[in-house]
């Protein structure tokens, strides 16, 4: 028996936020492109059935990113999701 530690795939993608539709996926995916970060929208919608995966499911569809981009895409989502609106003072 090998006493190697097992170590996760860093190329394997993993989810990070279930998003509640497909605007805030698009979105998101765009604000850590914008850092840098490669992300990946995976619907839960089933064609023909009009959002019944969303009801079933609680959201629309999983963002991903990869295992070694994990904490900093993590990072960057829930502070965009935490940011207050700057007032437009023009």
């Amino acid at each position: 028996m090998s006493s190697q530690t097992q170590h996760p795939d860093e190329d394997e993608s993993v989810v990070i936020f279930h998003a509640p539709d497909e605007i805030t996926a698009n979105l998101l995916v765009d604000v850590l492109a914008a850092e840098g970060i490669t992300a990946m929208i995976s619907s839960q919608q089933i064609p023909w059935y009009d959002g019944i995966m969303q009801v079933a499911k609680g959201y629309w569809g999983d963002i991903r990113v990869l295992r070694s981009q994990e904490d900093q895409a993590r990072k960057i989502v829930q502070d965009f999701l935490s940011a207050e609106p700057e007032d437009d003072k023009s």
